[in-house]
């Protein structure tokens, strides 16, 4: 569950460009349910710890910051997720205008949200998922645990024959996407990202990436972690958990709740009110805090000159080593936007 969400909000090729889809319309929840307000009514208590938990996220009080330092024009920092859904439109109409002013636009990866080049940067990423050497698929016991896997995919498109081909991690990332999520993109729906990319050059701003995708794609190559066989498994036997989960989220990141997004991120750990394993705190670490570091130093010249408008995933923003924290550092007064 935790690969999932920050699936959602770290990686921005993640719920993307994966694998082909079924075009036929959708519900916009994916059928599925907030897991926050099944909580609420369930076990109240519960349901308080993890809002006590959102509350003290360093940093978790919305998506929108600006970004301040004398003689300098504002910039601003936003939290995207990395979704099609249609309900995230109203956060996309709210910052067209600060993108129009900015003298630069950042996002994570340029080449996946500028028109014209994500196509190979689509091709780039189906090449990086075909397996280097071995079956995935051969390494899953017992056999029902294989017929799991191999039927989740099935419904995603990807037949076993081609799954075979596909190494372990690009198999996590395909399942680790709700099916709506895909439909909405063969319908030709675009993310936030990708929105965001299109108001820039809309507005005749240069669209600069803070990362490279090959190193997006390393990141993914340890999504596994430990034990890549187990964590396919798991993600295929946790597909309503992860369209409950994304629904959950995304009502959170509709109500520009940062940190209750955070705050789902270690849902089980505050639950079961225990710390995070050893294996969780590295994977956050690769995933968010070695990223931030890379962010906050590929954005800095923007920052210097003002008028920067810095879009990347959510999750990069909250926490105490979050780009907001990163920022202050530096000597800039960072303010959330309401």
């Amino acid at each position: 569950m935790l690969r999932s969400l920050l699936l959602a909000f770290c990686l921005g090729f993640a719920a993307s460009h994966a694998s082909p889809a079924f075009a036929r319309p959708v519900p916009t929840s994916c059928g599925a349910s907030d897991l926050l307000k099944g909580l609420a009514k369930s076990d109240p208590e519960a349901h308080a710890r993890v809002i006590a938990a959102a509350n003290a996220i360093p940093n978790g009080e919305g998506l929108l910051w600006r970004i301040d330092k004398p003689g300098l024009q504002p910039s601003y920092l936003f939290g995207t997720m990395h979704s099609t859904d249609t309900r995230l439109e109203r956060h996309v109409s709210h910052i067209r205008p600060l993108i129009a002013r900015s003298r630069s636009v950042a996002v994570e990866i340029s080449e996946l949200v500028t028109p014209g080049l994500k196509d190979a940067a689509a091709q780039e990423i189906a090449r990086a998922g075909l397996a280097s050497s071995g079956n995935a698929l051969a390494a899953l016991h017992p056999l029902a645990n294989r017929t799991l896997v191999e039927m989740a995919l099935a419904e995603r498109g990807i037949s076993a024959d081609r799954a075979i081909r596909l190494d372990t991690w690009f198999l996590i990332v395909v399942l680790s996407s709700p099916q709506c999520e895909r439909q909405r993109r063969a319908l030709g729906l675009i993310s936030v990202d990708e929105k965001i990319g299109v108001a820039g050059a809309k507005a005749g701003k240069t669209v600069v990436g803070l990362e490279k995708l090959e190193d997006q794609i390393s990141v993914l190559r340890r999504i596994g972690g430990s034990n890549p066989p187990i964590a396919l498994i798991e993600t295929a036997r946790n597909a309503k958990g992860i369209a409950d989960m994304r629904e959950t989220l995304t009502q959170a990141y509709i109500g520009d709740r940062l940190g209750e997004v955070a705050a789902l991120s270690r849902l089980g750990d505050i639950l079961s009110n225990r710390t995070e394993s050893a294996e969780s705190v590295r994977f956050t670490k690769s995933l968010l805090d070695d990223r931030n570091l890379i962010m906050r130093d590929q954005s800095r010249p923007l920052l210097e000159k003002g008028g920067a408008f810095i879009a990347v995933g959510a999750l990069h923003l909250p926490f105490q080593n979050g780009l907001v924290a990163l920022y202050r550092q530096l000597g800039y007064r960072v303010t959330v936007v309401k």
